[in-house]
């Protein structure tokens, strides 16, 4: 569970999203009546997800970019060639 979300608006592009420190901003659009998506890159890499609500899709894509940041951490080199 997240103790604490970061979400504001930067200048009009998207939300802001704090992941391990760092901002990144995130596209937000509504798909239907009860579908969210939230859109962006974290570390070079796309990263989706779908919710019911707004701020359900920004938890989503904060919790998703935080475990592959946490991933990356706890090995480094793994996947390089």
């Amino acid at each position: 569970m997240l103790t604490a979300i970061a979400i504001g608006w930067a200048s009009g592009l998207g939300d802001t999203v704090r992941v391990l420190g760092k901002r990144y901003i995130v596209s937000v659009h509504q798909e239907s009546k009860s579908v969210w998506v939230a859109v962006g890159d974290y570390m070079g890499e796309p990263v989706e997800c779908r919710a019911s609500s707004k701020r359900s899709a920004l938890a989503s894509w904060q919790e998703i970019a935080r475990y592959k940041g946490e991933f990356r951490l706890e090995s480094p080199g793994k996947g390089l060639s």
